[in-house]
């Protein structure tokens, strides 16, 4: 019992460190974890990375190097609800609304961007390529933890105790660049009323994802 632990005090600095970097009111006492039953104290070098930056940090790892990395992520008030979630999760799915989002951040600052029908279309692209081209996409690692928010003006004050499980999705960069990019070209090529405006924000998209890939 005691070295178990010592494990999870180790393991709770480690995680609640990373996720100061994304909310830096909030403290995160870390009650068990996925690897504290193995008695190993270590939370994934992809899971600190993303914690402390999100996706675009994992891929800076060099053993990602070449790979879009997505993660999904699930709180739920058990482990077996979120652990049952981890393991049933569409990657598919879960890659095509990622891609929606960095498509968006794409073309936030270009004319005629915040369009609701173009902003509703680049979503339409990749909700109906789940299946048909985001095919190349393999899950690496999934994570639960359960950990216990304290308010942020009173640390002694619980607010929540949660689960929340972590799934990791990677696909090779030039692999889905060929794929989304197609999947706009279709776009353009299926849709006779689109405007000059909005041809030509699909073609500059292309463009960019063609040469500097989806990063944001």
């Amino acid at each position: 019992m005691q070295k178990k632990i010592i494990l999870l005090s180790l393991a709770a600095a480690l995680f609640v460190n990373a996720c100061a970097g994304l909310k830096s009111k909030t403290k995160y006492e870390i009650l068990d974890h996925k690897g504290a039953a193995l008695e190993d104290s270590s939370i994934p070098k992809w899971l600190s990375a993303y914690l402390e930056g999100g996706e675009l940090q994992i891929e800076r790892m060099a053993e990602h190097s070449g790979y879009y990395c997505f993660v999904g992520t699930e709180e739920g008030p058990n482990k077996q609800m979120v652990t049952r979630w981890a393991q049933t999760v569409s990657g598919p799915a879960l890659i095509a609304t990622q891609v929606s989002i960095r498509l968006e951040q794409m073309t936030s600052g270009d004319v005629g961007a915040d369009n609701s029908s173009f902003q509703q279309s680049l979503k339409q692209v990749s909700t109906t390529a789940i299946t048909a081209t985001f095919s190349g996409a393999r899950k690496v690692n999934d994570w639960w933890v359960w950990r216990r928010a304290y308010d942020p003006k009173n640390h002694k004050q619980v607010i929540s105790e949660d689960y929340s499980a972590y799934v990791l999705y990677i696909i090779e960069k030039k692999q889905l660049d060929k794929q989304v990019a197609a999947e706009l070209q279709n776009t353009i090529d299926n849709r006779k009323n689109m405007s000059a405006d909005e041809r030509k924000i699909y073609t500059d998209l292309i463009q960019k994802i063609m040469s500097r890939g989806l990063g944001v």
